[in-house]
């Protein structure tokens, strides 16, 4: 068995990839402002996509629609997020 930490820090790894690539083929560019009716409903199906994916709370247990990420996996997914240009939460 190892005991060098080998194997998290390739999970977390392997979780960024993942979620890079689904923010890069998913994030709208074009959502209206928040405080317009049309752009709060634009922002709430954006919700629903990033919740269809697991990815509205990934810190969430997955029975309740999360991926039970760790607290460095949350870091990374909020890193990515922002990083992507994804619209704000």
């Amino acid at each position: 068995m190892r005991t060098d930490g080998s194997r998290p820090r390739s999970r977390t790894r392997d979780f960024q990839a993942e979620v890079r690539s689904w923010l890069a083929a998913n994030v709208p560019t074009d959502l209206p402002s928040m405080d317009t009716p049309e752009g709060f409903a634009a922002h709430r199906a954006w919700e629903k996509t990033l919740f269809d994916a697991r990815l509205a709370v990934v810190s969430w247990p997955t029975e309740f629609g999360g991926r039970d990420a760790s607290l460095l996996q949350w870091v990374v997914f909020e890193e990515e997020y922002y990083a992507a240009g994804a619209p704000a939460r």
